[in-house]
């Protein structure tokens, strides 16, 4: 009987460990190097105003837009910004949203993909925009993301936040999305 128990507590470390390295491979595991950790981490990431941070389903797909505040929170150094992140909790796994793609959108410099990288001078901010596309529906009212803000330092800015279903009634969106042919 003990052989039992030692073999199975043996094949469910083995399947842990397992499910950990392929979590770690695929990036979802919140790994963050001992760096960050500890002071010099000078970028912080915020949404703007809820009401402007929703979801909407169009086209048999989920769009997400999001407007982004990077503050640079260094007294003397500024920070050049490299790239920003964003992943939503679909489940119990957090996916890459990729950002929607359209031809359009580049006549829209404060959208993250035209604006990076981007400076940030010391104690100041930069405000983001874009809008994201998730190839599926999403079947609830409100998504768990985490967006990350990385400069070519290293130092990441990392929020959690929630977005909710909004309906498409708003002129400031519906302008943005007929520019975009959404």
């Amino acid at each position: 009987m003990a052989q039992w128990a030692l073999g199975i507590a043996i094949a469910a470390f083995v399947l842990a460990a397992a499910r950990w390295i392929a979590d770690l491979i695929a990036g979802t595991v919140p790994f963050r190097p001992r760096r960050e950790r500890h002071e010099g981490v000078h970028l912080r990431v915020e949404l703007l105003a809820s009401g402007t941070n929703c979801f909407i389903i169009r086209g048999g797909s989920t769009l997400l837009f999001v407007s982004l505040r990077v503050y640079n929170e260094s007294p003397q150094r500024p920070a050049t910004l490299s790239r920003i992140d964003m992943r939503l909790r679909h489940g119990r796994r957090w996916m890459v949203a990729s950002p929607y793609p359209a031809a359009e959108a580049d006549i829209f410099a404060s959208l993250v993909r035209n604006g990076l990288p981007a400076d940030v001078p010391p104690s100041s901010h930069l405000d983001f925009y874009e809008v994201y596309q998730v190839p599926d529906l999403m079947p609830q009212t409100s998504i768990p993301i985490r967006v990350t803000a990385s400069d070519y330092t290293g130092s990441r800015g990392v929020t959690f936040d929630r977005l909710s279903l909004r309906l498409d009634t708003r002129p400031p969106l519906d302008i943005l999305f007929q520019t975009l042919d959404i």
